[in-house]
């Protein structure tokens, strides 16, 4: 192969995984806040009941005013 047309496709190459890891990046973000929001957040407000004894998975008897 010759050495210019490897040099271009070396640099094609690093241009296009650049780019690749930028737009990861993005969804890596997305991803991330998708699974704080969906997992995380509820999770610690069912720790939270849990740890104060009114964990339960029926939601009539969790807004029963006393």
């Amino acid at each position: 192969m010759d050495p210019e047309v490897k040099k271009k496709l070396q640099v094609k190459t690093a241009v296009a995984l650049r780019r690749a890891a930028q737009v990861c990046g993005c969804a890596m973000c997305t991803m991330t806040e998708a699974v704080f929001h969906y997992s995380l957040v509820p999770g610690v407000f069912a720790y939270g009941l849990w740890y104060s004894g009114e964990f339960t998975l029926s939601p009539v008897t969790l807004f029963v005013l006393s």
